[in-house]
């Protein structure tokens, strides 16, 4: 007992630690790396190594899998010649902080009282709802503006005017909609009233952040998990044993719901629009002959003396329909078609997948992309034939998992929160390499800590 105390103790530290690191890598990339790389990793491999001689890893798959991943990144390296990881060793510490760190934490530390994941979810709903809420003022302004004591820049990149917060738009995003779904998470797991108001504060800051963002995946997403949310509110709350006519209510509403999310982010950047001509105009009126913002000191761009062809396009956000291209996925299937071409050109690919070094280059040259737009896929093209048959094992294993909660008649209502964020994460990785890859994503540890303990929920249930 004094064993599994004192495993429990450290491997939240080792949690909380992880999460900070997280926080860090999107507000200083460089320093963040570092702290993953030469503090983090030492505190998981202590964890992986107590929790595995304890035992706590007989009979879990799951676990013995992840640390097959993690095993097969080494030995795909060293098939390449690759031999002291180089440029790929802080993504090894990356996979191991997800598979053998996250992924164990809520078996391995018999945590009953899901406080690792509490944890967790506190410092990235608190840490990147601050940053939310501080990007929104130069978002509005048209601007972008460089975070104090950090070295990130957050508002709209000049380019086509989305949101970046440290991370391309896309990962922004998700980052944004991540911490979303852990702040209600963590308001359902509570229910304190004292917390409903900072929360639902914190929470208004990602939504319309995430409308800046433009990413019409992250968009998406979040109507499909408000939607799901709804959806179970009903199941639980409708008096019919019947599960179809429980089903029959429940989806037109889920339905609705997702199309009016998905609309009001156009109402958010419309809004912000409106907004920002009306601060122009008053500036003009102050100031006679000053119009519109002035781009010419543009930091981020030095090599450009003059930026306004940037911004012929009007509007504050990027001239970006969201419906366009829906039937190509917005040109993903094109990707996923030279991934193929990829494949049949360089077999290889198949037993050990790319170097880092290399993966971006080859990958732009088949589809102008610098990353597959799909999880399964981009694991492919990294590790390998092998590592991506595990990826497809915790999908499918995830997604069984989350349906065996959201549908189990004992199951808490906080559990099934737990369910629908793996599928709405999902859901997300069919067009977004944001899971099981080695890189530093906001998506990976955040995943597979939530998957953790979607399992043991789920063993619960069974008992």
């Amino acid at each position: 007992m004094t064993n599994e105390r004192n495993i429990r103790r450290f491997g939240l530290g080792v949690a909380a630690f992880a999460a900070l690191a997280e926080l860090l890598i999107v507000l200083c990339y460089a320093r963040g790396v570092l702290v993953v790389e030469h503090y983090l990793s030492p505190m998981v491999f202590a964890f992986a190594g107590m929790t595995m001689l304890s035992g706590a890893y007989q009979k879990k798959p799951a676990l013995w899998l992840g640390a097959a991943f993690c095993l097969w990144y080494v030995l795909s390296r060293m098939l390449m010649g690759e031999l002291y990881l180089k440029y790929s060793y802080p993504y090894l510490c990356n996979l191991c902080a997800a598979y053998l760190l996250a992924l164990p934490m809520a078996h391995c530390t018999k945590d009953e009282k899901q406080s690792g994941m509490k944890l967790f979810s506190w410092i990235y709903f608190a840490g990147f709802g601050a940053v939310a809420w501080l990007s929104l003022l130069p978002a509005v302004q048209g601007e972008v503006m460089r975070l104090p004591w950090f070295d990130v820049d957050i508002g709209l990149q000049a380019v086509d005017r989305r949101l970046t917060i440290g991370l391309h738009p896309n990962g922004s995003g998700v980052m944004l909609l991540i911490s979303l779904m852990m702040g209600v998470w963590l308001l359902c797991k509570y229910q304190k009233r004292w917390l409903l108001l900072p929360a639902l504060v914190l929470m208004a800051g990602m939504y319309a952040a995430i409308g800046f963002t433009v990413s019409r995946t992250v968009m998406i997403q979040t109507g499909c998990f408000l939607g799901a949310l709804a959806a179970l509110a009903l199941f639980r709350l409708l008096p019919w044993k019947q599960l179809w006519k429980k089903l029959l209510v429940a989806a037109p509403v889920a339905m609705v719901i997702v199309i009016v999310v998905f609309l009001s982010f156009g109402w958010i950047t419309t809004g912000a629009e409106k907004l920002n001509d009306s601060m122009n105009a008053s500036a003009e009126e102050a100031f006679p002959g000053v119009t519109g913002l002035d781009y010419s000191d543009y930091y981020l761009y030095p090599e450009y003396p003059d930026l306004s062809s940037l911004y012929a396009q009007d509007g504050l956000v990027a001239d970006r329909d969201l419906i366009e291209d829906l039937t190509t996925l917005t040109g993903r299937t094109a990707i996923w078609h030279g991934i193929g071409q990829l494949v049949k050109d360089q077999p290889r690919v198949l037993l050990t997948g790319m170097l880092n070094s290399n993966i971006i280059s080859v990958l732009d040259r088949y589809t102008a992309h610098t990353h597959a737009h799909n999880a399964i896929l981009h694991t492919l093209c990294n590790m390998g034939l092998p590592a991506m048959l595990i990826a497809v094992y915790f999908t499918l294993r995830a997604a069984w998992c989350a349906l065996r909660l959201i549908f189990g008649r004992n199951a808490k209502f906080s559990d099934q929160i737990l369910a629908v964020m793996l599928l709405v994460w999902l859901l997300g990785s069919l067009t977004e390499s944001s899971l099981f890859v080695e890189s530093f994503t906001p998506c990976n540890i955040p995943f597979f800590l939530t998957f953790g303990y979607a399992l043991e929920a789920e063993r619960s249930l069974k008992a």
